[in-house]
């Protein structure tokens, strides 16, 4: 299972350029961050290392506990490329925050870089797969209103053989909003399930896995046109 996030930036010089300036920025013994490059050329594609601090306690002969710090080293992959006519930063495997990678590139390029997290609260699932073939709706957790019940709803939804959300009785009369859609795809007889929530997070599986990122990639300018409008 692969997970990714995106996030639009404004640089301030060409991609070129900051690309160059990342594969310079080396990770050192004595350097709190660094770079390197995953892919030769002129690729976007790059790994972020970065030292942290944890403590770890140890205790004497009398059970008394003390604690020092001990250096560890993190890492994260990454790829700045452009969609349309934005530039746009995609993380692998990103962790519950982004901001050490998010710090470290501020440092590097200076002023004028922007970084704003990329949603999917405006995505129009059915057009996400047109010309690509069938998808099954196989998971679906939304969070609703019943004003008129005064009630408030957390809904979890799964189906082996696939669901279509405005034929669900369930969610009929209910003001809400879906949190993640799974579903479930098949090309050539090889499966793939791909998992988009609305804060920005896509979680790929199965030999489709490529496919599918390539899918959401190629969403995005459309996504972000609509974001300006």
């Amino acid at each position: 299972m692969m997970r990714y996030r995106w996030y639009r930036v404004r640089l301030p010089s060409s991609l070129k350029k900051v690309t160059q300036a990342l594969a310079e920025r080396e990770f050192v013994d004595d350097a709190p961050f660094g770079f390197s490059l995953l892919e030769d050329g002129s690729s976007g594609r790059f790994r972020f290392w970065w030292k942290t601090q944890v403590a770890i306690a140890r205790f004497d002969e009398n059970g008394e506990p003390s604690f020092e710090q001990v250096a560890s080293v993190n890492y994260i992959d990454f790829e700045l490329f452009r969609a349309g006519k934005h530039l746009v930063l995609r993380v692998e495997n990103p962790g519950r925050s982004c901001r050490d990678l998010l710090n470290a590139m501020e440092v590097v390029f200076g002023y004028g870089f922007y970084c704003k997290a990329i949603t999917f609260e405006r995505l129009h699932y059915p057009s996400f797969f047109k010309g690509f073939g069938p998808a099954n709706l196989v998971g679906l957790k939304v969070v609703g209103a019943l004003p008129s019940e005064g009630l408030l709803a957390r809904v979890d939804l799964v189906s082996k053989e696939g669901m279509r959300e405005r034929e669900i009785p369930l969610l009929r009369g209910m003001k809400y909003k879906t949190e993640q859609a799974i579903f479930e795809i098949v090309f050539h007889g090889t499966r793939g399930q791909i998992a988009i929530t609305s804060s920005g997070l896509i979680r790929t599986t199965g030999h489709l896995a490529p496919m599918l990122l390539d899918l959401v990639q190629r969403s995005l300018p459309d996504l972000l046109e609509s974001e300006e409008e």
